[in-house]
Order: structure tokens, then C-alpha cells, then sequence
């Protein structure tokens, strides 16, 4: 087995042990409208607060927001979703979203509450070449605030770091400057 995928094994397994207390945590500290993208060797580890008004056809009671209900029984069309939405690309291959969790971003006042965001975290396999890799993201709402994605890109082997914001006109940018 290899070290890398030794490193993931152990990863995994933290994860699913820490899984129904983590994906609140994650949640509330997560900013509606924000990403962060996390270069670790040879993955970058996503977080993203999305608008579920991005998300078309879940909303079952048409009330504009995400119950637990509605995320249960669509969880795998969402997640089919953010496939096709939410992708990094280089000159020669797309590369997707692996492991996706999505986790809503609940009220601490109001927890059973329908949310208008919702988390979605996952991992791209990359190699360490990421001067021609663009990050693509399609997933917006319909309210004004919720058409800019704030996003910030950190890699940890030389403290490289990027701020850049992804619009319905720009659902595009390169990850290296």
C-alpha cells in the first residue's frame, strides 16, 4: 500500500468517526457564500457554502429553503449536482469532485429549521503542477448576495495564497496566478 494511500485510510476513518458531530461544526463555521480550497500534496481539499436557491428542482414544498427532509430524499441527485457544477480542469483532463459530504448550514436558534445554505466538502486528486489547472464553479442563487462566491485557495508547502470570487458571468478562474 502505498504512503498516500495509507495517509487517506487514516484520514477516513478520523472522518467517519468524527461524522455526525463534525458536519454542524463545519457548518456553522463555514460563511454562506465562501470556499476555501486547501492544496495538501497531491489533493485540495474543498469547502464551499452554497445557496440551495442554486440548486434547482429539491425544494419539494416550494418554500426557497432545504429542509432535512428534502435533503434526504434528493441528497444523491444534489450530489450528482455538484459533479457536473463543481469541477477543476487542466490542459489535458477534468478532474472531479471526490467524496462529497453535504452538510446544511443549520440555525443554533432554530436547528430543524429548512436552511438557505448548504456545505459541501470534498477532495480533487491533483499532481503537484497546478500552474494550468482552473477551478469551475456553476452553482448560484437568485438573490443578488448570493451570485459572488468568495473564495480563498492556500497551499501549505510554500504558504502560497489566493483570493479570487466566481460570478454567473465568471464561473471560472485559474488556481495559480
Amino acid at each position: 500500500m502505498s504512503k498516500l494511500s495509507t495517509k487517506w485510510g487514516y484520514v477516513v476513518v478520523v472522518l467517519l468517526l468524527n461524522l455526525p458531530s463534525s458536519f454542524n461544526a463545519i457548518a456553522h463555521l463555514m460563511v454562506a457564500q465562501h470556499g476555501s480550497l486547501n492544496v495538501v500534496d497531491e489533493a485540495i481539499f474543498m469547502v464551499l457554502s452554497l445557496p440551495v436557491s442554486g440548486f434547482k428542482g429539491f425544494d419539494d414544498d416550494g418554500d426557497g429553503l432545504l429542509s432535512i427532509e428534502e435533503l434526504n430524499v434528493h441528497r444523491e441527485a444534489i450530489t450528482n449536482e455538484v459533479h457536473s457544477q463543481i469541477i477543476l480542469e487542466d490542459d489535458t483532463k477534468t478532474i472531479l469532485l471526490e467524496g462529497i459530504m453535504l452538510s446544511p448550514v443549520v440555525s443554533h436558534e432554530k436547528p430543524k429549521e429548512p436552511v438557505s445554505h448548504l456545505v459541501v466538502m470534498g477532495r480533487f486528486t491533483v499532481s503537484q503542477n497546478l500552474a494550468s489547472t482552473n477551478f469551475k464553479m456553476g452553482i448560484f442563487g437568485n438573490e443578488a448576495k448570493e451570485k459572488v462566491m468568495k473564495m480563498r485557495l492556500k497551499r501549505k508547502s510554500d504558504n502560497y495564497q489566493r483570493n479570487f470570487d466566481l460570478t454567473p458571468e465568471n464561473i471560472m478562474s485559474r488556481l495559480i496566478d
